[in-house]
């Protein structure tokens, strides 16, 4: 069986696992600097062709959304970062693309978020890779991009917080849309059991976001994280193990790699 980790960023446990771990692993690494991007191509050539994607963001440091200027600035030596790494095909999506209004700082940054998440969605529009979104509490203004959105040959809302009804908003409206969920799932978080419970199951994906994220009340490592978060969807969607974990590597081949290989 292969798991698919559809977000997770780069660690010294998760560089040693990865290529101690290829032939039952894939999935999609999430950077943001120079120095991660050599570290990520490194892990990449252990693993087999479609395997591993990596996709870069701007300012992904979250501690610091609540100051605009940050936002803007960093934003902006970011955009000029992911062109290049688009230009030159290092890169195989764009994300994590961020509109975060979680807090009461966030949500005076908003506007600034928006300028830099829109420059985001152009460039992958731009150059056809997908796009990465992180999105809290901030579907409203998402919906503005929809037209945008299905241009891009796949969009994965890592992380998804929303309800069936707004995930079902984005398919209606053409949009080729993953929905991916971790650690909420296993913690029993109702929107996320609802999601994966009704969604299509070609649209669902499932991640870590280690090492920033875990089941509640443990410390696990993420390859343990993973099997616990598989586990629970398998039992949401009354499926074996085996059947998931076939489905999720074709969503994760179809919408990374245009190559669904495997499927129920």
């Amino acid at each position: 069986m292969i798991f698919v980790d559809s977000h997770f960023h780069l660690d010294s446990e998760t560089f040693s696992l990865c290529k101690n771990d290829c032939e039952n692993h894939a999935g999609v690494i999430s950077v943001c600097s120079k120095n991660e991007l050599k570290k990520v191509h490194e892990i990449k050539q252990a693993f087999p062709l479609e395997k591993i994607s990596v996709s870069f963001g701007a300012y992904n440091a979250y501690d610091f959304l609540e100051n605009a200027e940050y936002v803007l600035d960093y934003g902006k030596k970011d955009l000029e970062l992911i062109e290049k790494f688009l230009k030159t095909d290092e890169i195989d999506a764009v994300g994590e693309a961020i509109l975060d209004a979680s807090t009461q700082g966030n949500r005076r940054t908003l506007k600034a978020q928006i300028e830099i998440f829109s420059e985001e969605v152009n460039l992958a529009k731009k150059y056809q890779k997908n796009l990465i979104i992180h999105c809290v509490r901030c579907m409203m203004q998402l919906f503005e991009f929809s037209s945008l959105l299905k241009d891009i040959p796949a969009v994965v809302f890592h992380g998804f917080s929303g309800t069936v009804h707004e995930a079902e908003y984005f398919l209606k409206h053409g949009v080729n849309c993953f929905f991916s969920f971790g650690a909420s799932l296993v913690n029993g978080k109702k929107s996320a059991t609802s999601s994966v419970s009704s969604l299509p199951i070609e649209r669902i994906l499932f991640e870590t976001d280690f090492p920033f994220c875990n089941i509640r009340g443990s410390k696990l490592s993420r390859l343990e994280t993973l099997y616990y978060i598989y586990c629970a969807a398998a039992k949401v969607r009354s499926l074996s193990l085996e059947q998931l974990t076939k489905q999720i590597y074709f969503n994760f081949s179809n919408a990374f790699f245009n190559s669904a290989t495997n499927s129920l």
